[in-house]
């Protein structure tokens, strides 16, 4: 039980920076001028945000 709770620990950590690096990617994307970013990036964002969320709900 105590390596499943480990290896939970790992991955929320994983998609935290996942979840990091793409609001950059985002905030790149979109630069100065406020021109709209690719919905890839969005899409991307949320999908990571989403599965993160769900591992506190998972036990």
């Amino acid at each position: 039980m105590e390596i499943e709770a480990a290896l939970l620990s790992i991955r929320r950590w994983l998609m935290v920076l996942a979840l990091l690096l793409t609001f950059q990617m985002y905030t790149d994307a979109v630069g100065w001028t406020g021109q709209p970013a690719p919905l890839a990036l969005l899409g991307a964002g949320v999908y990571i945000a989403v599965a993160l969320l769900l591992t506190f709900f998972e036990q």
